[in-house]
């Protein structure tokens, strides 16, 4: 399958068929993801691999406990877009129609394999180590400048260097890390194997650290369930929600002008 190709029908798709995909299959969608750009080639993913007999206890256990924190986010997406359960509805009707949409359509049916994505937070050696660099950097810096104040305001501004470089890292590692968890849904669309990105999985990281040993300090992005697609499942849900919005751009020129103009999908 060509990359325009994969991109256009990737589609995220929850309704698995019974035959699980092969390891082997799995191992080469990891290692094609890796080919993501990162910041400072830190490459920080780290994935937990579930197979689909490992995965299914941990989704019953914990996709319905996700779900519930995001059920009044959800319900008000329901209430706006009338399209997703094919009629308006409100009060109590609504929340019986969101909850059985969730159960029917949210819900990870038959047998993916679960894909953990979780990267390092920096450890207290490596916070010491900015600081350390920031703390070496201030003598000459001070000395550069002539008055007191001046002196005073760089100070401040080299102490909350330190914190500030190391949120930089951390966005910059989560923008890393939803790359690689991207590409490796288009190497899945590629070879035919169906594909959901689930960040809801960071609200129960807690549980997820505790029931598979992660490190503590891990960061859980989310979760990407794998399988072959269910050839029984409806696919209207899909084919509504693949329509894209145009992109909101403002162009600029050389010569300082700037006009928006958004870009419309095909």
């Amino acid at each position: 399958m060509e990359l325009d190709q994969a991109i256009r029908t990737r589609r995220s798709e929850r309704h698995f068929s019974d035959e699980p995909v092969p390891r082997e299959v799995v191992e080469a969608l990891i290692a094609e993801a890796s080919w993501a750009p990162s910041a400072g080639n830190r490459q920080p993913w780290r994935v937990a691999a579930l197979e689909p007999g490992a995965a299914r206890p941990l989704v019953d256990a914990l996709e319905p406990k996700a779900w519930e924190i995001l059920y009044p986010t959800l319900r008000e997406v329901i209430a706006r877009d009338p399209g997703v359960l094919g009629q308006q509805l409100s009060g109590r009707e609504l929340t019986d129609a969101t909850l059985s949409f969730v159960a029917r359509e949210i819900y990870l049916k038959g047998a993916p394999w679960l894909l953990v994505i979780h990267f390092p937070r920096p450890s207290a050696l490596e916070r010491g180590k900015v600081i350390a660099t920031t703390a070496a950097l201030l003598p000459h810096r001070v000395a550069t400048r002539r008055s007191v104040r001046e002196k005073i305001e760089l100070a401040l501004f080299m102490a909350q260097h330190a914190n500030v470089a190391m949120r930089t890292d951390f966005l910059a590692d989560v923008g890393s890390v939803a790359g690689f968890m991207y590409g490796l849904t288009l190497a899945a669309a590629a070879r035919g194997v169906a594909s959901c990105v689930q960040y809801s999985w960071a609200l129960v990281a807690d549980e997820v650290r505790a029931t598979l040993g992660l490190p503590a300090g891990d960061e859980v992005l989310g979760a990407i369930a794998l399988g072959w697609p269910d050839p029984n499942a409806d696919k209207a849900l899909a084919g509504r929600v693949s329509a894209r919005k145009p992109v909101a751009v403002t162009w600029y020129g050389a010569d300082g002008a700037h006009e928006p103009g958004p870009v419309r999908p095909e």
